[in-house]
């Protein structure tokens, strides 16, 4: 039997799965569909913060993750009223920190919060830093502190998106990649999605760092390569901090249950997602420099993700060319999950033909220089 939505996501992390909550919201039919479990890749190796590991300071893009940011804080309590299920949203607030013997510390620091959608940072110098999180080590030269930085919990998160999406009548297919597409003239047919035949009125692609991949299928490029992540989880209860603590590319997440998350490199390693001996010792060196005591707490366990990077760190957003019913939304690198919610509605009126909310012209189709 064919399977006939109105729209077929490919990819059911985050940003597939927030596309999914929110045309099921609006009455569309969907088959939701992933290549393992929904989540299981970039969205469920992440730390959850809702504040940019990396980001472009240009104002069209701090609105997009303001934006994502406030749908965030829409979201949750929503979710929670349709699904049970709680997501952890808490705002932690963030403390972007340096130390002294770095080479230019805080500005460092200070690119950090100016990446961020927050208008609210104050610089601290190193005795208020300590006032605020007295675990740190006295060799902190000073920070800037955005109180209003949020983090969740991201599995979580995920299972309710899907789990909304198919109670308002999504089709979820687990263990199925996508492996063919049919057209007829420049509209999308059929695609063979896992052991299911499906013909749907569009096509989303949202598979994250596998979506370059799958642009073979559609011959045509697409800006998306995987990013590697390693990421260590400790125990540290009592806690040690209340705040996310962030240092160069080393950031601390502690949370609610006395774990903190110690994250995370960045390695153009292709489709690898071994935890390595660097990788993990710079995360845990760096960790300890944060947080001398942490050199004493148990390392429970470390884990890797990969993250879909473009040449720009910028996502893609936009129709195919030469497809005239396939939308890419992808390549959202580091800020996946805090972008999930924006994208969700600007990919939304994409197929429905409408005026996005805010201007999607950076983040057209592109190819990456060679």
């Amino acid at each position: 039997m064919t399977l006939k939505p109105d729209i077929l996501i490919i990819g059911a992390g985050a940003v597939g799965a927030a596309l999914a909550h929110v045309l099921t919201a609006a009455g569309r039919s969907c088959v939701l569909a992933d290549r393992q479990r929904p989540g299981r890749e970039s969205s469920w190796a992440a730390a959850g913060v809702l504040f940019p590991a990396h980001g472009h300071a240009e104002p069209s893009f701090r609105s997009l993750l303001r934006r994502g940011y406030d749908l965030h804080q829409e979201w949750a309590p929503r979710l929670l009223e349709e699904t049970g299920i709680d997501i952890g949203l808490r705002r932690s607030g963030v403390l972007s920190v340096w130390f002294d013997g770095d080479d230019h510390p805080r500005q460092e620091a200070w690119e950090t919060v100016e990446a961020s959608p927050f208008e609210d940072a104050v610089e601290l110098d190193a005795r208020q830093v300590l006032e605020r999180e007295p675990s740190l080590s006295p060799d902190v030269a000073g920070g800037f502190h955005c109180p209003e930085a949020c983090q969740i919990h991201n599995p979580s998160y995920v299972e309710a998106l899907v789990t909304s999406a198919a109670r308002r009548g999504a089709t979820v297919l687990v263990d199925a990649p996508l492996t063919e597409v049919r057209r007829a003239g420049d509209r999308l047919v059929e695609a063979q999605v896992g052991t299911h035949r499906v013909s749907p009125g569009q096509l989303v692609l949202a598979a994250g760092a596998w979506s370059g991949q799958l642009g073979r299928l559609f011959a045509r490029p697409i800006d998306v390569e995987p990013m590697r992540g390693q990421v260590a989880l400790t125990e540290t209860f009592p806690p040690l901090l209340r705040h996310i603590v962030v240092a160069g590319e080393a950031y601390l997440v502690p949370r609610p249950n006395g774990r903190t998350i110690v994250g995370s490199t960045v390695e153009r390693v292709g489709f690898d997602k071994s935890n390595t001996f660097e990788g993990i010792s710079f995360l845990l060196r760096e960790a300890q420099r944060l947080v001398p005591e942490l050199a004493t707490r148990p390392l429970l366990r470390t884990w890797s993700g990969l993250r879909p990077g473009s040449s720009d760190h910028l996502p893609t957003m936009d129709r195919l060319p030469g497809w005239e019913n396939v939308v890419i939304s992808t390549g959202h690198f580091r800020s996946g999950v805090i972008l999930s919610t924006i994208s969700a509605l600007l990919v939304e009126a994409l197929l429905d033909g409408r005026e996005p909310e805010l201007d999607l012209s950076p983040y057209r189709y592109r190819v990456a220089e060679s």
